[in-house]
């Protein structure tokens, strides 16, 4: 975790449906086991929200979030670059691909939900 709280990462709690920005000094692995996801409805408020990409299917971010209520921008941290790539929708400018595994920042005007599949 960035930041983690006092009593080391371990001691943190953690919820559903909460994302946890994770960093490591080394090189190093994670293994996750429990229940494939095939779909999800994610709740999304008003401004931006974290979604992730499942689909083994790549996609550009312009299509991905034409299925999103009110979404006016969709962004992505390059690591190369060290900054954000934004997406504002409906233009030509920064579209980027959106691989499996990946998860990118949308800000959406209204409530909405949308479903991962």
């Amino acid at each position: 975790m960035v930041g983690h709280p006092p009593g080391g990462l371990l001691a943190a709690n953690y919820y559903n449906n909460i994302l946890h920005f994770c960093t490591s000094m080394t090189s190093s692995s994670l293994t996750l086991t429990g229940t494939n996801i095939t779909t999800a409805a994610i709740d999304l408020d008003i401004g931006w929200n974290s979604i992730g990409r499942f689909n083994i299917t790549a996609t550009a971010a312009e299509l991905l979030v034409q299925d999103i209520t009110n979404c006016t921008a969709v962004a992505y941290w390059n690591v190369t670059l060290g900054r954000f790539i934004i997406h504002p929708i409906n233009t030509d400018i920064g579209d980027f691909i959106i691989e499996r595994g990946m998860g990118v920042f949308v800000y959406v005007k209204t409530e909405s939900s949308w479903i991962n599949q």
